[in-house]
């Protein structure tokens, strides 16, 4: 849900929602999608890997290379996500741009960066410098 989100957008999930099931989810779900969720599962996976205890099934205890191996599949699936933050956050950085605005970026849909962007093009949307970090898109 969380990729599918930055991705996608917000935005237009509600609109398919709104499509298909005639009503469109309010703002709780919006936030949650949007910032509660991508926090909650960093907070999570954070406190899983500080908080480990030694992984037992009845009487057998696991050796400890099994869960190295688990956590390593694990990693490997959820480390993308924040790799491609901080990617996306220094690509986007710019002496004029404020942090805010960057932070700003980091939640905003590639759908909507590129409508952004092919009005910008237009001429009939906002009018950015080329050194902006939506022009990089």
């Amino acid at each position: 849900m969380i990729d599918s989100i930055q991705i996608y957008g917000i935005d237009n999930l509600v609109n398919d929602i709104r499509t298909n099931l005639g009503f469109a989810p309010n703002w709780y779900f919006r936030i949650a999608w949007k910032y509660l969720c991508p926090i909650i599962v960093t907070v999570l996976m954070i406190l899983s890997l500080t908080y480990s205890d030694e992984l037992k099934y009845g009487d057998y205890t696991y050796p400890w290379w099994s869960i190295v191996f688990g956590w390593c599949l694990n990693i490997g699936f959820i480390l993308p996500i924040p790799l491609t933050i901080i990617y996306t956050f220094f690509r986007y950085s710019n002496s004029r741009i404020s942090f805010f605005e960057r932070i700003r970026f980091l939640f905003m849909s590639n759908i909507e960066k590129r409508k952004i962007k092919q009005q910008i093009e237009n001429g009939t949307g906002l009018h950015l410098s080329p050194s902006s970090p939506i022009s990089n898109v």
